[in-house]
């Protein structure tokens, strides 16, 4: 077995608003935040190009990346707090967010032996070697739940540094903890020019790699132009050509016995602030995400995107029209799935991700490491070219292969009807 490179904590601390600027408050969950307690963290790895020693890091840069989370955290303060059923709820089932005077985010820094660039690449990498970037949201103690977030700074010696973000997918949405990290990194840029107790815990394959793989912006329009529907937007391509790459890769590497009439799930997010009546503002902080579900028989999957393009754009146009539609049942129709190798899909091209700049210039990478646990995949804008999405992907190393083989194959054969 390959020895895996060494981690050195170097600190533990934890990291608070400013003192008075946040008083004790409580909120409760909704029904959107509630239904993402047994989903346990979002973990992101932002991956930055930085030729500075560990003592020149610690001395220099690191007392700033504290003082500007501070500062953040006054207010994005309920990524403070802790997550907690609620004391008031005789029957236990009702949870909320507490906050109380000198609350604050656990902050680890570490120091790698690895080689930065090996990690931080798009190419197909042992996933265990970018796990340890990341921190665990640990439970408070009795009464006081589990944290909301956690972060991690890891120090490549005069390479680069990478910074680990967990946060509990309760406490608020891909839009709202992304705007925490673009907060974060340009108020320390700006200062240098001046679930229930129990959280879901997924094993990691041995053999499990992440890699990326991006869809350029010409290759994005030739999908339109093949799909020909209206209203064909870059989400509705990007997922049928991920879902139909990945049905196909899966069913190669079963050896083409499988029953081409079953079910193939595809399950992903829809933000539902703009939709609800009346509106939500683009600035509220919680979840308001509803699960969109298409069905599509393994057979039509792997014949090519154009089925998979058409059936995800009715299923969001079924949405459209009534956001709420059978909310009741969204959970029971996720476990009756998830035995069934469901694909669900997990950040937005539109979080823009690779715009969060500590003034170290654009990260070299940022990965969605949460998606190991998810049975998922991950977009984001490309970090090259506007227009383009990046996607992100777990499997073992030979389904991997075969993925990365589906995706790259020559675009007349794999654009079939």
């Amino acid at each position: 077995m390959t020895k895996l490179p060494e981690l050195r904590v170097l600190e533990r601390s934890r990291v608070a608003p400013p003192p008075g600027s946040v008083g004790e408050t409580t909120l409760p969950l909704t029904f959107f935040d509630a239904i993402w307690l047994r989903g346990g963290s979002v973990e992101r790895v932002f991956f930055y190009r930085l030729p500075h020693s560990t003592s020149h890091f610690v001395t220099s840069i690191l007392p700033d990346l504290k003082s500007s989370l501070s500062l953040v955290l006054r207010h994005f303060y309920p990524l403070a707090r802790n997550i907690r059923r609620s004391p008031r709820d005789p029957d236990g089932n009702q949870y909320e967010i507490h906050y109380a005077e000198g609350d604050g985010v656990t902050l680890n820094v570490a120091e790698s032996d690895d080689d930065f660039d090996q990690v931080s690449g798009s190419h197909a990498r042992d996933l265990n070697r970018i796990l340890p970037l990341l921190p665990q949201l640990r439970n408070r103690g009795p009464g006081e739940g589990f944290a909301a977030m956690a972060l991690q700074v890891t120090i490549f010696p005069d390479r680069g540094v990478a910074i680990g973000v967990s946060i509990h997918h309760a406490a608020c949405g891909g839009s709202s903890s992304t705007q925490f990290m673009l907060s974060w990194a340009s108020t320390y840029a700006l200062s240098e020019d001046t679930v229930s107790d129990k959280l879901m815990d997924y094993p990691v394959p041995s053999d499990a790699v992440l890699a990326s793989f991006t869809l350029k912006k010409d290759q994005i329009q030739r999908l339109k132009e093949l799909v020909s529907i209206s209203r064909c937007s870059t989400i509705v391509v990007t997922y049928a050509y991920i879902w139909s790459c990945f049905t196909k890769s899966l069913e190669t590497h079963k050896g083409g016995d499988d029953d081409g009439d079953r079910m193939a799930h595809l399950v992903f997010p829809v933000d539902c602030k703009a939709r609800l009546r009346p509106p939500l503002p683009e600035t509220y902080f919680g979840n308001c995400l509803a699960p969109c579900f298409v069905d599509l028989k393994v057979s039509e999957l792997v014949g090519g995107v154009v089925a998979a393009a058409r059936a995800i754009a009715e299923a969001i146009k079924v949405f459209v029209e009534d956001p709420l539609r059978e909310a009741e049942t969204w959970l029971a129709s996720v476990e009756s799935i998830v035995n069934e190798q469901p694909l669900s899909v997990a950040g937005s091209p539109k979080f823009h991700v690779y715009g969060t700049d500590f003034g170290w210039g654009r990260p070299k990478k940022v990965e969605i490491t949460s998606i190991t646990r998810k049975g998922a995949v991950s977009v984001a804008e490309s970090r090259d070219e506007d227009g383009g999405v990046e996607i992100g992907v777990v499997l073992p190393k030979p389904d991997m292969e075969q993925f990365e083989m589906q995706f790259n194959m020559q675009w007349p054969q794999q654009l079939e009807f």
